[in-house]
């Protein structure tokens, strides 16, 4: 068996632990149950929404503007473009649209995030494994892979939450939140194009671990703010 499999369990249960013990300390009791749902609804969706939509768009440009500098820039649009919408649409169904408010906006964000992000580690698992690439390596191989994934689980999370606060909290409501969140998403990706611009190719790798760690303290910080402060202020 592949390596990336036990990185990928490995992933998965730093991020349920994590997620449960948070959940079990500090969320309201009378939505454990629906953040649980949340969370398992967006397992499959990082999947569903590269091969029911991203990929069928790729492969509809790439062949008519796959040369083009602009589209090379472009290809970053991708994730933000189809991820955000996909990690949002159970806070849309009734069960749960009537629980998210200022005050669980936040919990609502990180189970969707989070269960996003539990999918994305077997989505990314599934695409190694069937690249036949480090198939000589255990699972104790893959440190990088997983750290990066529980890293970017609370960026996830922030950017979920940060549509749902522009639904509940903000003037240009749901279309705004989303709009924030997936500038957020397309500024958290542009380092992987950017950096081999202008660091040394000894660097990249290290200089994008510190960008990956920097984000996932933002999206942790960013939670916590949703969490206990109340907005009083409108964004202009």
């Amino acid at each position: 068996m592949h390596g990336i499999w036990g990185a990928a369990v490995a992933s998965t249960l730093i991020m349920a632990v994590a997620f449960g013990f948070t959940l079990w300390r500090f969320a309201p009791r009378a939505h454990v149950g629906p953040l649980l749902l949340a969370l398992a609804l967006q397992l499959p969706m990082c999947a569903a929404a590269y091969y029911l939509v991203r990929q069928p768009i790729i492969d509809v440009l790439q062949p008519l503007f796959g040369q083009s500098p602009i589209y090379r820039w472009g290809q970053f649009l991708y994730a933000p473009l189809t991820e955000e919408p996909a990690k949002l649409w159970p806070a849309l169904l009734p069960f749960f649209a009537r629980r998210i408010d200022r005050a669980t906006l936040a919990w609502y964000g990180l189970a969707l995030g989070t269960g996003f992000a539990i999918g994305e580690a077997w989505f990314i698992g599934d695409l190694i494994a069937r690249s036949g690439r480090f198939a000589d390596l255990s699972w104790l191989g893959f440190v990088g892979y997983i750290s990066e994934r529980i890293l970017v689980a609370s960026f996830h999370a922030a950017m979920v939450a940060t549509t749902l606060r522009g639904w509940r909290c903000w003037r240009g409501g749901l279309v705004a939140g989303l709009l924030v969140a997936i500038l957020m998403h397309l500024l958290g990706n542009l380092p992987i194009g950017v950096f081999p611009l202008i660091f040394p190719a000894h660097l990249i790798g290290s200089m994008l671990q510190l960008f990956i760690a920097l984000i996932a303290i933002g999206g942790g910080l960013l939670l916590v703010y949703y969490a206990t402060k109340a907005a009083t202020a409108l964004p202009r």
